[in-house]
């Protein structure tokens, strides 16, 4: 993730040691800290090394940089720390680093995130304000920490629906019902899981010492699973104290970026973990029947079920007003591969062979037998 200070200035002097596996670069990075220079020094010297590695794959070069240059250290070697020191006039730290950018670490974590999401078949993540009305006073910069992170999202290779297609998604649903639950609004748009926005800032006004104008920004971030309402992750950062010598907009502008960033950068980090148990554990569906009225032949459903291959996990039964209900966790997060294992896995069992789907909506699907 990128920070933005009031003063930006890259001094870069490339040495290539291996043109296919490494490459040294110069970088420097600036901070309220001596630690927040240093990290603005490596992700520096990480986009650098991807721009000179990666010169033969220009098409992939900034998705490349995007997945990589929120944990720098994963990627550099032999850092030497050449300068640093404190800038009185701009109150912030520089300092100056030497590293080599390794190519083949690079590609390998750049191919588990593109790996790990084709495994989980790549789910849609719909970003939207707890707060949307037309009349929040903080639409616009709420407007712009949704599309802060939906372009972070796309960098690291996510899908994510675009703020027009929720738009039309919404005028459809309103003049339907006027409902506007953001999960409505998620499973209409086929998105698994939603991020909720939530934007406080602070107008810290002008500073009469420096004549900068001074912001903070705080974002509060909730992702959940939009079929089952449970939450996936959640992040809250904080911009700290960011000026500009601009004017208070750009401060502000300033301020709710780099919180945005930090805030996203956290929360991606949960989903992914969430996706890898997925991928190694495999996904939770509720499974309904309905026109079962005896409970041996719920009871054969279950144990079809946990002797066939690819379900794994104990299945929990329990019998609802006019429905048998199933708790069970598949290898595959498509629905569609669990109702084809379910109909294998009841194959020759005479008592399902009027068993048809009633309906689907993600990880709950609903059948019936007539």
């Amino acid at each position: 993730m990128n920070k933005i200070f009031l003063i930006l200035v890259l001094l870069t002097v490339p040495i290539l040691v291996d043109a296919q596996s490494s490459v040294k670069e110069k970088s420097t990075g600036y901070g309220k800290t001596e630690r927040d220079a240093l990290e603005d020094a490596r992700r520096k010297a990480v986009e650098l090394g991807v721009e000179d590695l990666f010169s033969d794959r220009p098409q992939q070069m900034e998705v490349i940089k995007g997945k990589v240059t929120n944990k720098p250290t994963a990627y550099l070697k032999n850092e030497e720390i050449t300068n640093k020191e404190f800038d009185t006039d701009t109150q912030k730290w520089e300092v100056t680093i030497r590293a080599v950018v390794s190519r083949s670490d690079l590609e390998k974590d750049v191919g588990a995130i593109d790996n790990l999401l084709d495994r989980v078949n790549r789910p849609k993540i719909l970003v939207m304000s707890t707060y949307y009305s037309g009349e929040n006073p903080l639409k616009k910069l709420t407007d712009l920490s949704v599309n802060t992170i939906d372009e972070y999202l796309g960098r690291l290779g996510f899908t994510y629906i675009s703020q027009d297609a929720i738009g039309n998604i919404m005028q459809n649903m309103a003049s339907i019902s006027g409902s506007q639950d953001i999960k409505d609004i998620a499973l209409k748009a086929n998105a698994p899981y939603y991020i909720t926005v939530n934007v406080s800032l602070d107008n810290k006004g002008q500073n009469q010492n420096t004549g900068a104008y001074y912001a903070s920004a705080n974002i509060n971030l909730e992702a959940f699973d939009s079929e089952n309402g449970t939450g996936t992750g959640t992040a809250n950062q904080s911009s700290g104290n960011v000026g500009s010598m601009l004017n208070q907009e750009d401060a502000n502008y300033i301020a709710i970026k780099e919180a945005s960033i930090k805030a996203t950068d956290q929360i991606v980090e949960q989903i992914l973990l969430n996706f890898n148990r997925i991928a190694e554990r495999g996904g939770n569906y509720e499974i309904r029947i309905f026109g079962i009225t005896d409970y041996l032949i719920a009871r054969e459903f279950k144990n079809a079920l946990t002797n066939h291959n690819g379900f794994s996990g104990d299945i929990r039964m329990s019998k609802q007003d006019d429905y048998y209900r199933f708790e069970i966790t598949f290898k595959s997060p498509r629905p569609d591969e669990v109702v084809d294992a379910i109909f294998d896995a009841l194959s020759g069992k005479t008592n399902f062979r009027r068993l048809n789907i009633k309906s689907t909506s993600g990880k709950l699907i609903n059948f019936e037998i007539n």
